[in-house]
């Protein structure tokens, strides 16, 4: 058991245990930043196989550089942006910026707009019913407009 753990005698089966292992853990944790070690440790034990006088500080640097080019790659990967965004279970929020009619005259800063085929309460500058407008705020269940 001393000789596993005993770096300066690791051979390329040592870091292919170690990524099996960091694999398993990756699977059993929901993070998905294991495995991107369990992945440096895999091309160190590819390394040893290749240059198996390897010393220990190469075996660190490989696995270090692997490892973390990996994450920063791999992150960057899974966190790009996977076309345009929905706007599903984003209420109110998801109206900021599109333009609406007013379909009931604001006075005194109270109105209602139609969005598609949805009416909402509104708050704005007095307007007259048909006037475009655009939504440039919402809170709770009233959107703010401007005049366009």
């Amino acid at each position: 058991m001393m000789d596993f753990l005993d770096w300066s005698q690791w051979t390329a089966w040592h870091w292919l245990v170690l990524a099996l292992v960091l694999g398993v853990a990756e699977i059993l944790l929901p993070a998905t930043v294991i495995i991107w070690f369990a992945l440096g440790a895999g091309l160190t034990s590819l390394a040893m196989v290749v240059m198996p006088d390897m010393s220990i500080l190469l075996q660190s640097l490989v696995f270090s550089l692997a490892s973390l080019v990996g994450l920063f790659v791999g992150r960057r990967l899974l966190t790009r942006d996977k076309g345009p965004s929905t706007s599903l279970n984003q209420g109110v929020s998801s109206l900021v910026g599109k333009q609406a009619l007013v379909s009931e005259a604001i006075r005194n800063g109270r109105g209602a707009v139609r969005v598609g085929d949805t009416r909402w309460a509104a708050s704005g500058p007095d307007l007259d019913e048909g006037t475009k407008v655009r939504i440039v705020a919402a809170r709770s269940s009233v959107v703010e407009v401007e005049a366009l």
